[in-house]
């Protein structure tokens, strides 16, 4: 997997700081899931990996929760080096690294899987499919990671579909700017575009170069 340089700006953003949130909202087919995975290896047993750490990847139905599962599992079967120290679990959708003790598991909306945990890394994967302000396993996550020392929660998605719903919510209190370990990058097309122009198709997908 090659990066792009809309891609490198924005992982960048999030490492070369103190960060304790990040937003990343961009149309589909911008390779949103691969990211996600990579992002997950990173820390599951890449320079990111701490000793003992619990990661997961969030998301609101079943389906999408096995999507970024089986694309993290099926970059590890490729790779003989993460073979050598990745443990698949396919059942029970996790991934484990028995040298340093760390695990990632999928989970979906379902909020009283996440009650209990201890999270020091989690991707929420489409976020701005809940619908209203609030998702119970988005705030059981959130809530179960402020034990760690140095959390970090990545949210990539598409945009939600009204300015009430709960990543919206988000976007607007980070471009407040409020929170200092907050980041926030915005792939959108101004209000007033054509929709239908090259240039609001590329504002809204970095990923047509």
């Amino acid at each position: 997997m090659k990066l792009r340089n809309w891609q490198k700006q924005w992982i960048k953003s999030i490492y070369d700081q103190p960060t304790r949130r990040a937003i990343i909202s961009v149309g589909r087919k911008n390779s949103k899931t691969a990211t996600s995975a990579c992002l997950l290896l990173l820390h599951l047993v890449g320079p990111e990996a701490r000793v003992n750490s619990q990661l997961y990847s969030a998301a609101q139905s079943r389906d999408q929760a096995s999507i970024v599962f089986n694309l993290a599992a099926k970059m590890v079967r490729q790779n003989p080096v993460l073979s050598d120290y990745i443990t698949i679990r396919e059942a029970a959708k996790q991934l484990v690294c028995a040298e340093i003790g760390t695990t990632y598991k999928a989970l979906s909306a379902d909020a009283s899987t996440a009650y209990g945990l201890s999270p020091a890394f989690v991707v929420h994967d489409e976020l701005g499919q809940v619908r209203g302000p609030r998702s119970e396993l988005y705030e059981a996550l959130e809530t179960a990671a402020g034990a760690q020392e140095a959390p970090l929660s990545v949210i990539i998605s598409t945009q939600a579909a009204t300015d009430g719903d709960l990543l919206s919510v988000l976007i607007d209190d980070a471009l407040s700017g409020e929170d200092p370990e907050t980041r926030l990058w915005l792939y959108t097309a101004p209000d007033d575009a054509d929709p239908f122009s090259h240039e609001a198709q590329k504002a809204a997908n970095p990923a047509l170069g």
